[in-house]
């Protein structure tokens, strides 16, 4: 991580790798697919309930 200065960014990506490691994959990736979509349509495809 010595490439990422800021220090708020250092530690979510420090807290990813210790809920990681503690086996929390699923929670990671709902988050993650939270905050990546645009809309409330393309997070439930993101997390594979593609409800047509």
């Amino acid at each position: 991580m010595s490439e990422v200065r800021d220090q708020n960014l250092k530690k979510k990506i420090s807290l990813g790798v210790s809920l990681a490691s503690k086996g929390a994959i699923s929670g990671l990736a709902f988050s993650i697919s939270w905050t990546n979509s645009n809309t409330q349509k393309l997070f439930l495809i993101m997390i594979g309930l593609n409800l047509k």
